[in-house]
């Protein structure tokens, strides 16, 4: 778990989670934040404000001195953004927001968290394999030298991540967890105090906890992980978000496609097809199959230049279409008319 800061008269004490009521709430209608943490020290602190901001929803809250609440549990407590008829947060679009709560005093961010409003976007699953920042992602703060090796087994999905500490040291950290509506919490842990492979084994002596890693999936082969954890000295927690993408070693989309896929329209028969031949342009590609007619068109999102193609859309000789949002580097997922479709590669 994550180690949090002591501060005795500080909003910040110990708090740990914030979250929406209700968990998923729909577009237009009325939610709350929920700040829940141990106050021991203190009163659980007071809400000062709540507002949406774009993407981003923020809690502001100010410590009270422990007379406030004399006699009152303060060992496990939560604090609403708002009571039942007054005045409620609303966020007008779908999609993925930020959670932030906030010190009214220093400032300081106290919990962070990610929340869906809206309903569920077509699923996705991630690939398994390594991933490295997206040049052009939305939070391009990253480069060579850090990457995040991750692997989807089941309902199960374990992360290991690859870089530097503080100090410029080589280090690595690991997680494993769940996915939900295309979010992941996990925390993270950094074993040391073990030997190198290139000297006799030595288990590690230690798993020192690290923080957190939140992520927003946002195709099998793209994400934005908000790497969070707090300052064991001063108390002061950060959040560094990074896009990332999985890594194509020597398997881009386009002429890295070319070969044999399943195909499943839903409620027909998988269906093998072979895409044997390719048409390129500046701005994306087209592979058909030249036995059963059916083509796939593509689009590269341009300011991502490593990234998988923007969209695609894949149709076929005999009227059948869909529109693939969820774009992986051997996967394509998305809609048609008559439900779902899936694509996997199985060999060049």
């Amino acid at each position: 778990m994550l180690l949090l800061g002591a501060f005795a008269g500080s909003a910040h004490a110990d708090a740990q989670r914030i979250a929406l009521w209700p968990e998923q709430p729909a577009v237009g209608t009325p939610f709350r934040i929920e700040l829940e943490g141990v106050w021991a020290k203190t009163c659980a602190p007071r809400v000062e404000r709540a507002f949406v901001d774009g993407a981003d929803i923020h809690l502001v809250v100010a410590s009270q001195k422990k007379a406030a609440c004399a006699g009152a549990q303060t060992e496990s407590a939560k604090v609403l953004s708002a009571s039942p008829g007054e005045s409620e947060l609303r966020a007008e679009s779908a999609g993925v927001y930020r959670l932030y709560a906030h010190d009214a005093t220093s400032g300081e961010m106290l919990a962070f968290s990610l929340a869906r409003i809206g309903d569920d976007p077509l699923a996705t699953t991630p690939e398994s394999g390594l991933w490295w920042p997206e040049p052009g992602g939305e939070f391009a703060n990253s480069g060579p030298g850090f990457g995040v090796q991750v692997e989807m087994q089941g309902d199960v999905l374990a992360l290991t991540a690859t870089g530097y500490r503080d100090s410029g040291q080589a280090a690595w950290w690991f997680g494993a967890g769940s996915l939900q509506s295309n979010l992941s919490t996990l925390s993270l842990s950094a074993l040391t105090g073990g030997s190198a492979p290139f000297g006799v084994y030595a288990a590690p002596k230690e798993a020192e906890p690290a923080g957190n890693v939140h992520v927003s999936w946002l195709s099998a082969a793209r994400a934005v992980f908000w790497f969070e954890r707090v300052d064991p000295a001063s108390g002061k927690r950060t959040v560094n978000p990074i896009s990332m993408a999985r890594f194509a070693f020597g398997m881009r989309p386009g002429r890295g496609w070319l070969g044999t896929w399943a195909v499943q329209w839903e409620g027909l028969d998988t269906e093998r097809v072979r895409f044997d031949r390719i048409i390129e342009t500046e701005g994306g590609f087209e592979l058909s199959d030249a036995r059963t007619g059916l083509a796939l068109q593509c689009v590269w999102a341009l300011d991502r230049p490593q990234s998988p193609p923007q969209t695609c859309q894949l149709s076929s000789d005999d009227g059948l279409e869909a529109s693939l949002s969820d774009i992986g580097l051997r996967s394509l997922r998305g809609v048609s008319e008559a439900g779902g479709v899936r694509l996997q590669m199985l060999e060049p």
